[in-house]
């Protein structure tokens, strides 16, 4: 069977496979509801996905709201061109990094945790700083 024969896998399947993702995961519907959000993604926010499904992200997440998270959703949504970002999230005191993309199914969102690289470059340049000085 060639690609072109192939035919698309059934959503049971991709369902699966989203679910046993070690990468976060969430797809925000156009009123900013949290349509979908896999462990991995509610875990790294702190909270288990049944209790984010169907919950306005600014409401659940009000210290995103106006800052680089809200900012790359808003433009993906705007102009369908997918886009990242990197910023701290006081909250969790953690540095994350999301991609945004645009789909028939809602806003995608994948995003990780980037403390420990962010931690190491920090400590690298304190060591150079210092050999300087």
């Amino acid at each position: 069977m060639t690609g072109n024969e192939a035919t698309p896998p059934p959503g049971d399947l991709l369902l699966q496979a989203v679910e046993g993702m070690a990468r976060p995961l969430a797809v925000l519907d156009e009123e900013w509801r949290i349509r979908y959000i896999n462990e991995a993604g509610a875990g790294a926010l702190g909270h288990r996905a049944d209790e984010l499904i169907g919950r306005d992200v600014w409401d659940t997440f009000p210290e995103a709201v106006a800052g680089p998270f809200e900012r790359l959703y808003r433009e993906v949504r705007e102009t369908g061109i997918p886009a990242s970002t990197e910023a701290w999230y006081g909250p969790l005191s953690s540095w994350f990094r999301a991609d945004a993309f645009l789909t028939s199914a809602g806003l995608v969102i994948t995003f990780d945790d980037v403390t420990a690289r962010h931690r190491a470059e920090e400590e690298r340049a304190a060591a150079v700083a210092a050999r300087e000085a």
